[in-house]
C-alpha cells in the first residue's frame, strides 16, 4: 500500500461520513488551492442513487436534486476563478 492510496482513502472516508469539511481538509491536508482538495469529493453514483431514491417525500428529493445541482455549480465556480487567478499571475510574470 502506498502512503498516497492511505492518505486518499483517508480523506475521501472523512468527507463520506461528514466528519469534516472541505475547507477543514483542505488545511489538515496542507493544500493551498481548494482544486487540490475537490479531488476527494467524488461521489459514488450507487451512494447518491440509494439517498435520492430513499426519500419518500418528492419535496425532499427535489431539494436535494437541488442542492447538488447548486453544490456542483459552486465548485465550478470556485475552480474556474482559481484557474482565471493563476492565468493572470502568470500573464504579470
Amino acid at each position: 500500500m502506498h502512503p498516497h492510496l492511505l492518505r486518499h482513502t483517508y480523506a475521501t472516508q472523512m468527507l463520506a461520513r461528514d466528519d469534516i469539511n472541505i475547507d477543514n481538509l483542505k488545511s489538515l491536508l496542507g493544500h493551498k488551492l481548494l482544486s487540490s482538495t475537490e479531488v476527494y469529493l467524488h461521489t459514488l453514483p450507487q451512494e447518491l442513487f440509494k439517498k435520492i431514491r430513499g426519500k419518500k417525500d418528492i419535496e425532499e428529493k427535489q431539494t436535494d436534486l437541488n442542492n447538488l445541482y447548486k453544490q456542483f455549480l459552486t465548485t465550478q465556480k470556485d475552480l474556474a476563478s482559481q484557474v482565471k487567478l493563476i492565468i493572470n499571475n502568470a500573464l504579470k510574470e
